[in-house]
């Protein structure tokens, strides 16, 4: 089995001792999990200084 399929299924284990939920759902909630994960990696290599460096900002601005 790879590694990938290997954490997969030790993030399953973990979720199943707090969510009680059917293999189906869970699977689709870690699949989503590991996409989202993969989506925010490839945006933080893409956008390397987004919200790294607040200090140009004034003092009375917002900052998600």
């Amino acid at each position: 089995m790879k590694s990938g399929q290997l954490q997969i299924n030790g993030l399953t284990a973990i979720l199943n001792q707090h969510f009680q939920w059917n293999k189906a759902r869970m699977d689709c909630f870690v699949g989503i999990l590991v996409a989202l994960m993969g989506v925010g990696t490839q945006l933080a290599l893409a956008f390397p200084r987004l919200g790294a460096d607040t200090a140009a900002l004034p003092s009375d601005a917002t900052v998600f």
